[in-house]
């Protein structure tokens, strides 16, 4: 499978086309999503103008959020169970509407937060009240030599001051921030939002909070896995996250997500753990025409009952007997396991392979891309999971998986064609490639015309030749010299698509 094939169709030979434009990824699969979605992406892109990208993937993000660590796949790719939590970063101009859509569908987690702290506060304050009474017993306990209770009442005591809050959301944070907000939070699963994504981004990368500008990518990368990691740092605490999640719904700039994509945030891996996308938004004149409400009824209602449950699950015992490590268990317990069939595993297997199949064929062009898509097939057990929990299904089976991979592949490849652009910084050569060959009498040039005549690199001439084998061929035309035979290069007019 070429770039060309496994990212979309191209315009070779359309005159003002840019060499994006050839490798678009093609349109949002939107029939992959649970038709109350797709009717909610149809309302906002009807009424707003909000790309069906942005739409999907902002539901998909701020459910994930909702489940948190209250449901997990079983046997998607044999490594255990895959937690349900993603990373969204939806690239928009300034002034689009990212923000206004975020919050038109995050009602439900902040209603979720409100009763959250209100309910810390009331049980703090009922915790303090016994708090006082035990501490009184416990001394009076201790004068007449009953250990057993005394041990009892100092348990007790420290199970009460050690009720935490429930965040759902939180913006910015530095990575000790991160670390003790997922410390704090019962399920040990935070979600971070922002529609200024540059705050999360600029903490990440050390250009906030670090002199030097040194990147701390680390805590958040296994707060992403839920991996252990101890991260000491001169002049600040050890930020410690063990067995902890962290999702994310970041909005940010195109101009400022330019500046971020490197080789250093490929190498380590920042994103092959999250959905990169650029929908394309587009500002519009404001309409003075009220708009219908918004069919969002059925994900509000998914929302609710999963927040329900964490709320629930996450009451602390006021009586002071049981303390977090009970509340963990009872989480666990609880847990919903969405299965894998057969079918589905291999979809998620063949999606693993062709993004290896498309990461080699990014590497002629000089893209250090290795590794980029080793997430693919995980991202989308994730996606399938998320999509059976909205389907009320226990198994996902190729249909399923089926609609996952055209998300996630989706999603990838809009992101692999912001790093081609970016990375090569060839779109003048390759343009100028494509415009010599489209000039030349029936489409013909030799490689050694290329070479001396117009200048164009030997490495840029087989860097086209690997991503578009299809669209040329080679004819040879005289003995070899030095071993090489010298090539007529040519546009294959029969698959050539129609101008």
């Amino acid at each position: 499978m070429t770039l060309v094939n496994a990212i979309g169709e191209h315009s070779l030979g359309k005159k003002n086309c840019t060499f994006l434009q050839r490798i678009n990824e093609g349109d949002f699969p939107l029939g992959s999503l649970p038709p109350d979605l797709v009717n909610l992406a149809r309302h906002y892109r009807a009424f707003f103008n909000i790309p069906y990208a942005a739409t999907a993937m902002t539901s998909l993000a701020l459910f994930s959020a909702a489940v948190g660590p209250m449901a997990q796949v079983v046997n998607g790719c044999g490594r255990g169970p895959t937690p349900l939590n993603i990373w969204v970063t939806i690239v928009a101009s300034q002034a689009s509407g990212k923000s206004w859509l975020v919050k038109e569908l995050d009602g439900e987690l902040k209603k979720a937060t409100r009763e959250a702290w209100g309910r810390f506060k009331s049980n703090r304050r009922e915790a303090e009240i016994k708090i006082k009474r035990l501490e009184s017993d416990l001394k009076d306990r201790e004068k007449i030599g009953t250990s057993s209770l005394a041990v009892d009442a100092k348990t007790r005591i420290e199970n009460l001051q050690n009720i935490r809050p429930l965040n759902f959301m939180m913006g910015s944070c530095t990575a000790e921030a991160l670390k003790k907000a997922l410390a704090e939070n019962p399920d040990h699963f935070v979600f971070q939002v922002c529609t200024e994504g540059k705050e999360v981004y600029s903490v990440m990368l050390g250009q906030k909070y670090s002199d030097r500008g040194c990147t701390n990518l680390d805590v958040w990368l296994a707060a992403k896995t839920g991996d252990f990691l101890s991260d000491t740092r001169i002049g600040r605490e050890t930020v410690t996250v063990s067995g902890a999640l962290n999702g994310m719904l970041l909005m940010i700039q195109k101009r400022v997500f330019e500046e971020i994509v490197n080789q250093e945030t490929l190498d380590r891996g920042l994103f092959t753990r999250m959905f990169a996308i650029d929908p394309g938004f587009k500002r519009t004149p404001i309409d003075e025409m009220e708009a219908p409400p918004a069919p969002k009824n059925f994900f509000d209602e998914k929302l609710r009952h999963f927040l329900g449950l964490r709320l629930r699950l996450t009451e602390p015992d006021l009586s002071g007997a049981t303390g977090e490590e009970a509340i963990l268990e009872k989480i666990l317990q609880n847990i919903i396991t969405v299965q894998c069939d057969g079918s589905a595993r291999k979809a998620f297997f063949n999606l693993h392979n062709e993004g290896l199949e498309l990461e080699n064929e990014l590497l002629p062009i000089g893209l250090k891309v290795e590794g980029i898509t080793g997430r693919w097939h995980e991202d989308a057990i994730q996606i399938a999971g998320l999509l059976a929990l909205l389907e009320n299904r226990q198994t996902i089976g190729m249909e399923i998986a089926g609609r996952a991979c055209a998300l996630v592949r989706w999603c990838k490849k809009s992101f692999l064609r912001a790093i081609v652009y970016k990375s090569t910084r060839q779109e003048e050569k390759f343009e100028k490639f494509f415009t010599i060959l489209e000039s030349t009498p029936h489409g013909k040039i030799s490689r050694r015309d290329l070479i001396r005549t117009h200048h164009i690199k030997t490495e840029l001439i087989d860097a086209m030749l690997t991503l578009y084998p299809e669209k040329f061929r080679s004819e040879i035309i005289c003995p070899p010299k030095a071993g090489r035979p010298s090539e007529i290069i040519c546009l294959n007019s029969a698959n050539q698509p129609e101008l």
